[in-house]
């Protein structure tokens, strides 16, 4: 895929067209980004290029909603579920974590044998 990156002014942001032999092409921005002061680097496909890039997508999208086995209206949703998801097993995995060191601490606790005044663990 073929793309470059076009910087612009703030007074053109609005108003970016790719033309190639004077006709406007097909075009998607990929990326935005301030380089400067009121100049701006915006990247983007056009022409074969965009079909390509969208073609990708589209596969990619695909194989997404194939995983996730959801619509592609529903990846989102689906995607913030399983971080939702993944949070609370990480908090329940940190809690028993927690509790198997406190009871460890008690089985070595329950070995200790009374030597003189203090215990020793064996």
């Amino acid at each position: 895929m073929f793309h470059m990156p076009l910087i612009i002014g703030d007074h053109m942001r609005a108003i970016v067209y790719l033309i190639s032999d004077g006709e406007k092409l097909l075009n998607e921005k990929l990326a935005e980004r301030g380089v400067a002061s009121g100049i701006w680097c915006i990247e983007a496909v056009a022409g074969e290029a965009f079909i390509e890039h969208v073609n990708t997508r589209d596969f990619y999208k695909e194989q997404l909603c194939s995983t996730l086995k959801v619509k592609s209206e529903e990846v989102t949703t689906r995607v913030e579920n399983l971080f939702m998801e993944l949070r609370l097993a990480r908090n329940e995995n940190s809690a028993l974590r927690a509790k198997a060191a406190v009871y460890k601490a008690l089985v070595i606790a329950s070995k200790a044998i009374l030597v003189g005044n203090t215990k020793q663990y064996r």
